[in-house]
């Protein structure tokens, strides 16, 4: 814990040595009251990593900050006549860090801590690598049985995190018996397969003489050699191969049949009879099934040969238990158990031909309509089956609580990775080392793609496994509370029902119960470095969220528009939608709000553009006229006019208030992806993919009937032109697939200067409300802001989604606001 410790001595450190990345950091996030910080302490799962070398860097780091000098506020209690002990509480001293001494003792804490990370993430690294090869083997039993295994030896105390892998068990021949048990019980309950796997060659049904002193029925081994001899090796193969009966019911050879259907000879080891091949049908009833037994899977001894049939007809139903029925099939007894020869005379001399049989009770039992003959032994088999099932269930959340525990401590991991890396980030910045400040924030990256590839989706996996998958959603992982909530449901579904003796029983303790506090101080910790988990977020649209406007009367205000076909109004804030316009039949490509936010205007790719009254969410008017989909529009500032680009490559200028289209004008040689007014609403501006921009005069357009010129054309790029964006007073920032950002002067045509952000490339850009930001978005969910005059980079973000859609910046600059390809609307605090 000594890693999370250090997050106190480090806002001390920010405030004392004035360090900014420290200042800006715990300006939002305080060590001494946060509940996620206090919580995840508590319940660190790996404390054997606590050893002497954390330990003693965090004292080295506290001895160099604090030396030896203490508050003279340490007070002396009396209590009780006893003079407590003062509590001393030391403070920082005065550190001169451009002294020489002072710099080498910051390079060895740096040192020291950058070793521990390395220890820490190899650790981390090695743990994921365990978590995979657990996970094709859930179910099976083997991973709670090896846990156990581990700590009765007394190696309770091993961690993932060593070398040791989960294959080293001490009895080898239980370990392959349970894992062919399990192979062979999930492929009977698995609906693809249409039955119970075949068991291993010789095996079959035979007596067992401690057995048949309990009067059991057991399928065993035909082949001495291949049989099951020890008892420990019966495993859940030999329990769904074994039909036992539990309410010790005798099954006697008093069947009595008559025709050929069923033989009552003994038969000696090995030898079958294809009409005594049986199956159970959707009822729960035994079927005779004369057939082939090529690809049929069976179970043969003596007298009786049991078939199974298909999950779906083995699967339990309590409700039926009555009419269960047994196939006309006799049993291979003990000698104990063997029926006098002069009775089993009598009885096939009585036999009357009429296909009628006995159950144990000696009653007789017509066959069905379906050729089942009713009995106890399918009620023998459904239990067995069912308590079979009842098992496989244990066994899967068994296993699954132990890849619980494997990713709360993956998740401490993590958080001694990250913790190590703020420890070396605030030295480095102290020192003014800018390479091992950007070379430890491409780590913070890396260590959080890595937890979202690796810990968030192997809880995702296994959560759904648990819960019905209608219920959970990607939006459960990316909030706190309802990834609380999942878990808690996880729990519920693990708690005993109440009965007479325990009426309320306690809430199941499952290992990741405390994840979701673990994983919003990962948050919190990595936004110091600006990497965003969890930003806070509203679900804006089913699908991709392709534009978004911001309100002028708030910056919780947000107009969004998306792939379902739906314009909506959202407030970040209270995360609910306010509003929704419907009337497009395809996806929304453009939204801005019009008129001092009293209307909205939106275009799709159904061909139209609506004008929609924000209050009343109708319809005012539809603009039509494009001869394909509507990839863009704007309006102008003065709310004069609207201006639209589409795939026709063609754009137009309309009368907002009349609908009119003033001018058509087809420069593009293909597609249009932008239109933007310039913000003084003489231009306008138009982008596609000829790579060119051209600039309209607004009023030349709207008085000119025919082929009007443009005023300028900017041809810079050497692919697609994606979007751009406009600012006072007179710049033009784009973006293109030649992964380069270029900000022009679009009165003189002047490029100013040119940013590469490759190997990516940006498909969004805004500015910000003064103009003197500019930010891009990409679909490898990256966000990067820069200066407009000079082009410098400012802030670099790594925000976790399907791919940046739109991004804008918020009123007041507080905060960017992103959409994105699951259809979220993010907030992004600055």
């Amino acid at each position: 814990m000594e890693c999370l410790k250090a997050l106190t001595e480090l806002q001390q450190m920010g405030e004392t040595l004035h360090i900014p990345f420290l200042e800006h950091f715990f300006r939002n996030f305080d060590p001494q009251t946060s509940k996620a910080l206090a919580i995840s302490m508590s319940h660190f799962g790996v404390r054997h990593l606590e050893s002497a070398d954390y330990r003693s860097a965090y004292h080295q780091l506290c001895d160099w900050f604090y030396g030896w000098n203490v508050t003279d506020a340490a007070e002396i209690v009396d209590i009780g006549g006893m003079r407590s002990s003062p509590k001393l509480r030391r403070i920082p001293r005065e550190i001169d860090i451009s002294l020489d001494v002072e710099k080498q003792e910051c390079a060895r804490i740096s040192q020291t801590f950058e070793t521990l990370f390395s220890v820490s993430r190899r650790g981390l690294n090695r743990m994921y690598i365990e978590i995979d090869e657990k996970i094709p083997v859930l179910g099976m039993g083997t991973l709670a049985k090896a846990k156990s295994r581990v700590g009765h030896s007394g190696q309770g105390g091993r961690e993932a995190g060593s070398d040791e892998g989960l294959h080293r068990f001490d009895d080898k021949e239980s370990v392959w018996a349970d894992a062919a048990g399990m192979v062979a019980v999930e492929a009977a309950i698995t609906t693809q397969v249409p039955g119970l796997p075949v068991l291993p060659s010789g095996t079959g049904l035979s007596p067992s003489p401690s057995m048949a002193v309990e009067n059991h029925l057991q399928l065993t081994s035909h082949d001495d050699s291949a049989s099951f001899q020890d008892d420990k090796r019966h495993t859940r193969l030999g329990r769904v191969a074994s039909i036992q009966t539990r309410s010790q019911v005798r099954v006697r050879d008093s069947t009595k049949t008559k025709g050929p259907s069923v033989s009552t000879r003994s038969k000696k080891k090995g030898d079958f009879d294809r009409n005594e091949i049986s199956a159970l049908n959707s009822e729960g009833n035994v079927l005779v099934q004369p057939q082939a037994m090529n690809n049929s899977t069976s179970y043969h001894g003596g007298e009786t040969a049991i078939q199974l049939a298909s999950p779906s007809e083995l699967e339990p139903n309590l409700r039926d238990v009555d009419n269960a029925s047994v196939a006309s099939s006799s049993s291979s007894l003990d000698e104990s158990e063997q029926v006098d020869p002069g009775k089993r005379n009598e009885d096939s001399s009585n036999d009357s031909g009429d296909g009628e049989t006995e159950d144990v009770d000696g009653k007789q039992n017509p066959p069905s309509a379906d050729g089942a003959i009713t009995g106890p032994m399918a009620a023998v088999l459904r239990a067995v089956m069912k308590d079979d099932m009842d098992e496989t269930l244990r066994n899967l959340r068994s296993d699954i609580e132990v890849v619980y525990s494997d990713i709360d401590r993956s998740v401490d991991y993590t958080l001694i990775c990250v913790g190590n890396i703020l420890v070396v980030l605030a030295i480095a910045e102290l020192l003014k080392d800018e390479t091992t400040f950007r070379s430890y924030v491409g780590h913070a990256v890396e260590i959080s793609t890595a937890f979202v590839s690796n810990t968030l989706k192997t809880t995702w996996d296994l959560l759904r496994r648990e819960v019905p998958r209608e219920s959970l959603t990607l939006a459960d992982l990316r909030e706190p509370l309802l990834l609380r909530s999942v878990v808690r449901k996880v729990a519920e579904l693990r708690t005993p029902q109440a009965t007479a003796e325990v009426p309320n029983p306690k809430l199941y303790k499952i290992p990741i119960r405390k994840i979701h506090r673990k994983v919003q101080l990962l948050h919190t910790l990595l936004t110091s470095v600006d990497v965003h988990l969890l930003p806070r977020f509203v679900l804006a649209h089913k699908n991709d969220c392709k534009a978004a406007a911001a309100s002028r009367y708030g910056s919780s205000l947000w107009l969004t528009g998306g792939y379902d076909g739906v314009v909506r109004i959202h407030d970040l804030t209270a995360r609910t939608t306010l509003a929704q316009y419907v009337g497009h039949k395809s996806v929304i490509t453009d939204v801005h709000f019009a008129r001092d936010d009293s209307h909205v205007v939106s275009c799709s790719f159904d061909r139209s553009i609506k004008i929609w009254n924000s209050q009343t969410a109708v319809c005012e008017r539809t603009l039509q006229g494009h001869t394909d989909s509507v990839t863009s529009c704007d309006v102008s500032p003065d709310g004069r006019f609207i201006a639209t680009g589409s795939l026709d490559c063609t754009v137009k200028l309309w009368d907002y208030n009349t609908g009119e289209c003033l001018c058509t004008v087809k420069k593009h040689t293909r597609w249009i992806k932008v239109v933007r007014f310039t913000p003084d609403g003489r231009y306008f501006a138009s982008a596609g993919l000829d790579r060119r921009v051209f600039f309209w005069d607004v009023k030349l357009m709207a008085n000119t009937q025919g082929n009007v010129t443009q005023s300028r054309v900017i041809d810079a790029h050497g692919d697609y032109v994606l979007d751009l964006a406009m600012a006072k007073p007179s710049y033009v920032v784009t973006c293109s697939r030649d992964m380069t950002i270029k900000v022009f002067d679009y009165v003189t045509g002047q490029e100013l200067h040119t940013n590469s952000l490759a190997p990516s490339w940006a498909c969004t850009v805004a500015f910000s409300p003064d103009g003197e930001f500019f930010v891009t978005g990409s679909f490898d969910n990256n966000l990067v802001i820069f200066r407009t005059k000079t082009g410098e980079r400012v802030r670099s973000f790594r925000v976790f989604n399907l791919g940046v859609s739109v991004v804008r910046f918020a009123k007041g600059m507080g905060s960017l606001v992103c959409g994105t390809g699951e259809g979220y609307l993010q907030e992004i605090p600055l």
